[in-house]
């Protein structure tokens, strides 16, 4: 139950960031914190949320690269969009957003399975 209830939040935070992505420039909303700080924390929650949905090194290691695939799809995509352009820079927050989310959880199951808690 707990899986599926953090999937649901992973499905919604992948929306989010998709449609926060492609919003037009001069629709996209004006937010106080520096854009890379953005950028690095939406990119950590997802991955978070996708690394605790599974319980495989293998599948958490899949959605670390789905997660960054798909903000260096996004990131191209902004070239096309009135008012955005595409950053190496925002790419860069995004895979550091993606690798510290992705490292906690990991390294979780890693001492799990050490103890014996995981089969």
């Amino acid at each position: 139950m707990i899986r599926t209830s953090i999937r649901v939040l992973f499905g919604l935070a992948v929306a989010a960031i998709i449609a926060g992505s492609l919003l037009p420039g001069v629709d996209a909303p004006e937010l106080p914190a520096s854009d890379k700080w953005m950028h690095f924390g939406g990119y950590a929650v997802l991955s978070v949320l996708g690394a605790l949905s599974f319980t495989s090194m293998r599948r958490i290691l899949l959605v670390a690269i789905a997660c960054f695939l798909l903000g260096a799809a996004l990131e191209g995509a902004q070239s096309r969009i009135p008012g955005r352009q595409a950053s190496l820079a925002d790419a860069a927050a995004n895979l550091a957003g993606v690798a510290a989310g992705t490292a906690l959880p990991a390294l979780h199951l890693a001492r799990r399975r050490r103890r014996g808690a995981l089969a």
